[in-house]
């Protein structure tokens, strides 16, 4: 089994982030910074995320259209107005008048700053760290500014998103998909606060690289996405961002019981075209692996949590900032630069914002002598000193296969089975008992589950349709038998399905994927009379014949 996880490991592997487009390797800082990683851009725009615009729209407006001092504390509305020649002119939220720019094309939209002092203080002549989030995550930026921040936030979200406006006005030139262009607006926003129209009131000054960004479960993919493609953004933390920017399709697909390119969101979030690897997503030219491998040498963390069964597994966050991180050391980026940031439960609840912020005054160099929010589940040692990895995506498989000898070939196509099977799971010579029943939480007489909310996917029950017998083997390996209740056929033959499952390391067992043991069976019955063995030839002719 475990050489079986080797071979498992290699076959879906990630596209090389240092191999260029012709199979040279990436050898300098250099050849990564001037060519690489332009390709690597290039290769997720052209095959998951859509394209961008080919220049940024140029900011004309930023109007101040609310502030109110709340404490020692002002937050202030501003008015946004970019201006884009070729596009016809269009707001982010209709029904709301268009807004038109002396005869140009415009894209408007507003978003919140939120400074720490009142808004009729003079601003402060040294620079501000700047956080940035979506609306719907404002709370977060309210902490931030209990910490010293500035806080951004800007509508790129389910509930106030001005995506859709910069994908119309640009469906001539760019096939971004929704959480690209959500990235797209945070860089619209960030120009403002960098780069604002002379005159702008109540702005204090901020400074590229002293800029971070977050968000959660989709907000996390943006935010990734914004850090990968705007360089002034400094730090990231995707919290929960899942399949694929955190969590690459090749480890995270229905191979190991995650989402995988045909999860529903293409052709909206993503290109439609990601479809056509849902099959086999290691064939992808280039996963999410090459969105962290372009934040670097920045900071850059990936927040999971341990038992998430929503599209963000553990091992596939770990498996991309593996990958990821032969580009960090390429560039010689601070050791602690790439991190995973791991907490208990599932993807929503237990989001420790304040351990973000530390991540934060870490990577900007902020004064944080102990975490803010101590949790029992934290490590011992210092925050952020060690790259911890939970899942095998940090065993050194190749020291491993240097211990052991190498697997044997496998046997002809003519072998029995059984001996083709054991090759399969690489089963040695050891004896093995197999007995009925016995698994976990299972009573071996009756074989019934005593305690199935011990399971977070249990084993389905017998039905009036379907029998089922659990069955133990080898070194605690378990299986289920399920047959029809009625059997069928002339030969009284019953239907087999091998079901070599996969394993989630979010979710844990899982017999059969959802699906239901009668639909299972409804299968099998389609592969036995499809197969070509002889004695299905003759059961089909006598079907035919109506003798069946």
């Amino acid at each position: 089994p475990g050489e079986m996880a080797v071979l498992c490991l290699s076959h879906f592997s990630l596209a090389p982030l240092l191999r260029f487009d012709n199979g040279s390797a990436v050898a300098t800082p250099t050849a990564w910074a001037q060519t690489r990683r332009d390709q690597v851009a290039q290769l997720l725009q052209r095959h998951l995320l859509g394209t961008l615009p080919p220049r940024a729209p140029t900011l004309r407006l930023a109007t101040r259209t609310n502030a109110t001092t709340s404490g020692s504390s002002c937050s202030s509305f501003y008015e946004l107005t970019f201006d884009k020649s070729d596009a016809p002119s269009i707001r982010a939220a209709p029904p709301a008048p268009l807004v038109t720019s002396n005869g140009s094309s415009t894209v408007a939209f507003s978003v919140e700053l939120l400074t720490p002092y009142a808004c009729d203080a003079i601003s402060p002549t040294a620079t501000l760290p700047l956080f940035m989030t979506q609306w719907n995550h404002r709370e977060w930026a309210l902490r931030a500014l209990s910490r010293g921040y500035a806080s951004l936030v800007y509508p790129a979200a389910d509930t106030r998103d001005a995506a859709p406006a910069f994908q119309r006005a640009y469906r001539q030139t760019a096939s971004m998909g929704l959480i690209l262009a959500r990235a797209y607006v945070a860089s619209r926003a960030l120009d403002f606060a960098l780069s604002p129209p002379n005159g702008t009131a109540g702005l204090p000054s901020f400074a590229a690289g002293r800029v971070c960004v977050t968000g959660h479960s989709r907000n996390g993919k943006q935010s990734l996405l914004f850090a990968a493609f705007d360089e002034r953004v400094g730090a990231v933390v995707g919290s929960s961002p899942g399949a694929p920017i955190s969590s690459p399709y090749a480890y995270s697909s229905h191979n190991y019981y995650g989402e995988g390119p045909d999860a529903g969101t293409a052709g909206t979030w993503w290109l439609s075209s990601i479809t056509q690897y849902s099959d086999d997503p290691g064939r992808m030219p280039m996963d999410g692996h090459g969105v962290l491998a372009l934040i670097a040498p920045r900071y850059c963390a990936i927040a999971d949590a341990w038992t998430d069964f929503e599209g963000d597994s553990t091992f596939a966050d770990e498996m991309g900032v593996q990958a990821a991180s032969e580009v960090y050391r390429l560039l010689k980026a601070p050791s602690t630069a790439l991190q995973l940031l791991h907490r208990p439960g599932g993807h929503h609840g237990f989001d420790s914002v304040a351990s973000y912020l530390d991540w934060f005054d870490h990577a900007l160099g902020r004064a944080c002598s102990a975490p803010a929010f101590p949790l029992a589940y934290a490590d011992s040692e210092p925050a952020f000193q060690r790259l911890v990895y939970l899942t095998p995506a940090g065993f050194k498989w190749a020291a491993w296969r240097d211990a052991f000898a190498a697997p044997p070939p496998p046997p002809p196509p003519s072998a029995p089975l059984e001996e083709r099977v054991s090759w399969l799971l690489q089963l040695d010579a050891t004896p093995t008992a197999v007995s009925a029943g016995a698994i976990y939480a299972e009573e071996s007489l009756s074989g019934r589950l005593s305690w199935p909310s011990v399971m977070l996917g249990h084993v389905p029950a017998e039905t009036s349709r379907v029998k089922r017998q659990p069955l133990s083997f080898g070194d605690y390996v378990t299986a289920t038998a399920y047959w029809p209740a009625r059997r069928g056929g002339a030969d009284g033959a019953l239907p087999a399905v091998v079901w070599l499952h996969p394993y989630s390391y979010s979710s844990g067992f899982s017999p059969s994927y959802g699906v239901p043991p009668a639909l299972l069976v409804r299968r099998a019955r389609h592969v036995r009379d499809t197969s070509s063995t002889p004695r299905s030839r003759a059961a089909r002719r006598r079907r035919q014949q109506g003798q069946d």
